[in-house]
């Protein structure tokens, strides 16, 4: 090959990666076993520790926490972020991630069908009734006259309903998060069913400030109720230990061991309420039979009724008490008579 020949195919080589010829820069994608993913590049990876650069902040992993690692070009990088960021409701930065596609190459029709969903979004956030399918505006308002009937639970399962037919509007999402706290004030549901709901607000719209500021009453409320019920427990088992240890145990404690069985105490704790219960309840069955026993024959009532020694009313004396009852009675009359008249006879007094 002639020197001339030779640097001709130099330049071309070079020329060609200058102008893009070469491969397109690669990126990683970071998949985790709970079924997130990270996109970026391996910074490091020592010790049993992955070092992720993710564009200026660093995310540091256990390898056992990792499913897999796959090797992305940078169009296919920043468009799988673009869908994540999307997914997250970050449509700033979805918006961003589809501008660096673009300029890596991506495809038209890739980056305009992701502008689209985060238009669609953006209007969705302006007016989520406008947005709301028909299907789902039909439970809604449904869900709505429940509430207005305080059915606080039925409007709870409508709009859920309306939810599963648009799970990202946030009018349905914001009265389903109102409504689910309300169950959890009345102790109708758990903190983790509101928590997941207010999560599901937050994928869509992650500085809503109402989900934010109603989570953090009800951890609290949530905390004044744990520590509630450990005082409860803990001086429900106070007594039953001290019945216990002074050989007190009689039938009135089974109220107390069955209310913080109730309540769900530890396993040993549990094990030993089952032994006192079982100790006790003979007593109660004991207890239970002589107070039958004790109990009055079913003629008493009737006999009550009968004259001192046994004997029923003679027809005289019967008589006798019906004249001094209407002697009673005639007496009443008479003074209420007199009263009358003393009042009716008074002077008006002078104007």
């Amino acid at each position: 090959m002639s020197r001339a020949r030779r640097w001709g195919w130099v330049l071309a080589s070079i020329g060609a990666l200058c102008l893009g010829g070469a491969e397109p820069a690669r990126a990683d994608t970071i998949r985790l076993k709970d079924g997130r993913a990270f996109h970026g590049k391996i910074a490091k990876r020592e010790g049993g520790k992955i070092v992720f650069d993710m564009g200026g902040a660093d995310l540091t992993l256990q390898e056992d926490q990792v499913a897999g690692v796959e090797n992305d070009s940078e169009v296919e990088t920043q468009l799988k972020r673009a869908q994540d960021l999307l997914g997250q409701g970050q449509l700033d930065e979805a918006l961003a991630a589809c501008d660096a596609a673009e300029k890596a190459g991506a495809a038209p029709s890739q980056v305009k069908e992701i502008r689209d969903a985060i238009a669609a979004k953006r209007t969705a956030a302006l007016d989520p009734l406008k947005a709301m399918k028909p299907e789902a505006r039909r439970h809604y308002d449904q869900a709505l006259q429940l509430l207005d009937r305080t059915l606080v639970m039925e409007a709870s399962d409508e709009m859920g309903q309306a939810l599963a037919l648009d799970p990202q509007n946030l009018a349905i999402l914001r009265e389903l998060l109102k409504i689910d706290y309300t169950l959890f004030l009345r102790g109708e549901i758990a903190l983790a069913s509101l928590q997941g709901t207010a999560q599901k607000l937050l994928a869509v719209a992650p500085d809503d400030a109402m989900a934010k500021r109603l989570m953090s009453i009800a951890q609290e409320k949530q905390y004044s109720r744990e520590e509630d019920k450990k005082k409860t427990m803990d001086s429900l088992w106070e007594k039953i230990q001290k019945a216990k240890e002074s050989g007190k145990l009689t039938p009135d404690l089974l109220d107390d061991v069955r209310q913080l069985r109730a309540l769900g105490p530890d396993d040993s704790i549990l094990a030993e309420l089952k032994q006192i219960e079982a100790q006790l309840l003979p007593l109660e069955m004991a207890q239970s039979a002589g107070d039958q026993a004790k109990a009055p024959p079913s003629g008493a009532k009737a006999g009550a009724k009968k004259a001192p020694g046994g004997k029923a009313p003679t027809a005289a004396a019967k008589g006798a008490q019906g004249q001094t009852t209407q002697h009673r009675t005639q007496s009443a009359g008479k003074g209420q008579w007199e009263a009358t008249r003393k009042t009716s006879s008074r002077k008006p007094a002078r104007r």
